[in-house]
């Protein structure tokens, strides 16, 4: 069997950033700004709450330069009103 091969990422910067997202209806989602700077468009983005959150799934994704746009997608059959949460955003870049 072949070896795989195995990609690197490097740290290109991060943040942490506190939201208090809004009221969410089912299936909806929520987005809010950060800014890490040496961000680019193209580079992965991983998002992490520190603490636990019912029903919504958080993810980034570099949307200009240096921005970073967090979105928070409730995953439940009904609404969610999340309480303030605090993020970690991480920006890599292979």
């Amino acid at each position: 069997m072949p070896a795989k091969a195995r990609r690197t990422f490097r740290t290109i910067g991060s943040t942490t950033l506190s939201w208090n997202q809004s009221s969410t209806s089912a299936g909806a989602g929520a987005t809010t700004t950060t800014t890490v700077p040496g961000a680019q468009v193209g580079d992965s983005v991983l998002v992490t709450p520190f603490t636990h959150t019912t029903g919504i799934v958080y993810s980034g994704v570099v949307s200009a330069n240096s921005i970073v746009t967090v979105r928070g997608q409730n995953v439940t059959a009904g609404a969610v009103d999340p309480a303030l949460v605090s993020l970690a955003v991480l920006v890599l870049r292979p």
